[in-house]
């Protein structure tokens, strides 16, 4: 009789464990993603300020140029060829499984600049109100964890944060949002003060947790659906405050507080619902038994999803990739209508067209090949192009893509 008993207090311990619940449906919540040029009660959807999932050009512009910045270091953070550029990985369980798949997937790739490393120091159940605290454990920890690779604090130039205050359920929109926002502006003071060569970080929205159901001893109220929606919505304000350098998230200057912050990998998905870009996540095979957590599976899709977007997005390119991952480009004649000037550029760079031309791609590549800017849009007979990034001297080769046809130019930068 007693081993029965303790069989079913141990299966009745277990079922308050297992809170995984498979039969949710879809939500009317939209992924930011999907949302480009809608609205959110009230609120224009889409990862940047313009609606649109691309970045505007002026604050593409201001990322390469701190991006270009960027180049190895010592122990002592001095710019060394034989250095390292050190990323962290910031978060708590989720986001350590997370950025550890996307860094064996980036380990293995034959394209990977030799200089980068890339360091896990996210830990479990560290919620950001912890991390917001100079001083917690936390930071100690992370500096351990570099020093255990024979690196500093001196060499961490970017950072991949993925989040969430873990100690309040507010649902309530757009408070709740606003209120992680703010924690997500401490969190880049505290980035900012104990990094002194951080130059960007990149911010992930969270997984999809609404198969999680509050349970006792559960998943966190801080964690539950919707505020894993809401944290796309946080980012997405903290980026724009920074971008309109706000009180408070000032990037540039003696008085800047922040690093330079922008979007990393999207990661909401709704339910069952696949994005437009196909990406969901399957309750029965790609999530735990307690909801949030994800299966090795599930760990898999949101690694790739953070391989993809940092060996393609333009701000990453120059520091992600070795030099020869892109070949150079040959000078071709296909385009012939279009000319450069002045040559050598200063500041800005003109384009003379013979005729005007729609929907052409402009990319300015180095002599490694590595996109350090790209555009895309309408060319009339004369073009000045004034957000270039701030380049050092030397020669880069620009590209114009316009239907079928191709045309690379020979660009000194003076």
């Amino acid at each position: 009789m007693r081993q029965i008993l303790t069989l079913l207090i141990a299966v009745f311990s277990l079922s308050i464990q297992a809170q995984k619940d498979c039969s949710i449906q879809p939500s009317s919540h939209t992924p930011l993603i999907d949302l480009q040029g809608q609205n959110y009660r009230g609120y224009l959807g889409g990862l940047y300020a313009n609606g649109r999932n691309e970045r505007p050009a002026a604050q593409l512009r201001t990322i390469q140029q701190q991006i270009a910045q960027v180049k190895p270091l010592n122990v002592q953070g001095q710019s060394d060829a034989k250095g390292k550029i050190v990323m962290i990985g910031v978060g708590a369980s989720n986001p350590r499984t997370e950025f550890e798949r996307f860094k064996q997937k980036a380990m293995a790739f034959s394209g990977i600049n030799p200089n980068l490393v890339l360091v896990n120091t996210c830990i479990g159940g560290q919620g950001v109100q912890k991390m917001n605290d100079a001083t917690d454990n936390y930071w100690q920890s992370a500096t351990n964890t570099l020093k255990s690779s024979g690196l500093s604090d001196k060499q961490v130039q970017l950072a991949w944060v993925e989040t969430d205050n873990t100690q309040t359920g507010d649902t309530l929109f757009p408070r709740a949002p606003l209120q992680l926002m703010e924690d997500y502006r401490l969190l880049l003071e505290v980035l900012h003060d104990k990094y002194p060569n951080l130059k960007v970080v990149y911010f992930s929205a969270r997984a999809f947790s609404g198969y999680a159901t509050p349970v006792p001893g559960g998943v966190g109220k801080g964690l539950l659906f919707p505020r894993d929606y809401y944290s796309g919505w946080a980012i997405k304000w903290l980026i724009e405050n920074a971008d309109q350098q706000k009180p408070g998230y000032i990037t540039t200057g003696t008085a800047a507080n922040i690093p330079y912050v922008t979007w990393g990998s999207y990661h909401w998905s709704n339910a069952s619902l696949p994005r437009s870009d196909g990406f969901k996540l399957d309750c029965q095979t790609d999530v735990g038994e307690d909801g949030l957590h994800l299966t090795s599976l599930g760990e898999d899709k949101i690694g790739q999803l953070m391989f993809d977007y940092f060996q393609k997005d333009p701000t990453t390119q120059a520091w992600f990739l070795k030099s020869t991952t892109t070949p150079t480009f040959s000078i071709t004649n296909d385009l012939p209508q279009i000319q450069v000037y002045p040559n050598p550029i200063v500041e800005s760079l003109h384009l003379r067209v013979a005729q005007p031309l729609s929907e052409v791609t402009l990319t300015l590549r180095n002599l490694q090949g590595i996109s350090v800017w790209q555009k895309r849009g309408d060319l009339s007979t004369e073009n000045e192009i004034s957000d270039l990034p701030n380049l050092p001297a030397g020669i880069y080769l620009l590209e114009c893509r316009w239907e079928q046809e191709r045309r690379v130019l020979k660009v000194l930068k003076g």
